[in-house]
């Protein structure tokens, strides 16, 4: 993949609840690899490549909280490696929505370059993880841990999300992948961060999660832009955890989180179909 491609995804209007078009554009990239994929009755897309016990999955979000607008996606004339959008017709800044098609495109990236993987792409995060919510549970039998790319900026890194803690921070999951981490990011601290998909499947599930940077900026605004190079340290560690982790399962569960998932699913599909009317 490329800059080029970035670009084509980002250019991709999806505002919650009218995510159509980036759906439509990531099924034609998954059909064009040859991937096998499902979409279920809300739009969320499951991939699955290779065969294992237990696989890595990766994680992204396919709607944005920009309004749907015919844009362009330019490259910053003093910052060659930062990429915005602009309205066609009239040429103001727009948001180009990185959070989260910056991370559709680095899954999208490693579903190209790892042999044994799956992928979820979930709608209509932004307004409450409704697609994660409403998701198909027996997808994820067999998940071993999951990544997602759903963190602003370049140095971020999610224990709890939503309240929910991710993972053991003694366990051998963060132990393995806290030096690949400090490689790339440096001095980072673990957060406490607003809800995203990790958020449900952590209080859902009995295996880690984490999620981190994936170099999108000014998040929610009309002057969002995107590091190019950040997107590809967003992939590069990715590459190197789920070597390090390779094929098996790191199990954890917040024992402080209880969830009624009947209740939750009811109204997540409340207000998604709220949404789409």
């Amino acid at each position: 993949m490329s800059k080029e491609i970035l670009k084509d995804f980002l250019a991709t209007p999806s505002y919650c609840g009218q995510e159509q078009y980036l759906i439509a554009k990531i099924t034609r990239y998954l059909n064009e690899s040859n991937l096998d994929y499902v979409i279920d009755e809300h739009g969320n897309i499951y991939v699955t490549k290779g065969v294992a016990d237990y696989y890595p999955c990766v994680v992204a979000h396919t709607d944005t909280v920009h309004r749907i607008v015919d844009m362009e996606i330019v490259e910053d004339p003093n910052e060659e490696d930062f990429l915005y959008a602009v309205e066609k017709n009239t040429r103001k800044r727009t948001g180009c929505g990185g959070d989260n098609k910056a991370g559709v495109y680095v899954c999208l990236e490693l579903l190209e370059k790892v042999e044994v993987l799956k992928a979820v792409f979930f709608v209509s995060e932004e307004y409450g993880c409704f697609g994660s919510i409403l998701s198909d549970e027996s997808f994820f039998e067999n998940v071993g841990y999951a990544l997602q790319f759903d963190a602003p900026e370049n140095d971020w890194v999610t224990h709890y999300c939503n309240g929910v803690k991710l993972f053991d921070e003694e366990g051998d999951f963060y132990k393995t992948i806290q030096p690949i981490l400090e490689d790339y990011m440096g001095d980072y601290s673990l957060g406490r961060h607003p809800y995203t998909d990790v958020s449900i499947l952590g209080a859902f599930h009995d295996f880690s999660c984490i999620n981190y940077s994936v170099g999108y900026y000014n998040m929610h605004s009309n002057m969002e832009y995107v590091s190019i190079g950040y997107v590809g340290q967003a992939k590069n560690i990715a590459l190197e955890i789920i070597s390090s982790l390779g094929n098996i399962k790191y199990p954890f569960i917040d024992e402080n989180v209880r969830i009624n998932k009947k209740r939750a699913k009811e109204r997540a599909l409340l207000s998604l179909n709220g949404l789409r009317r």
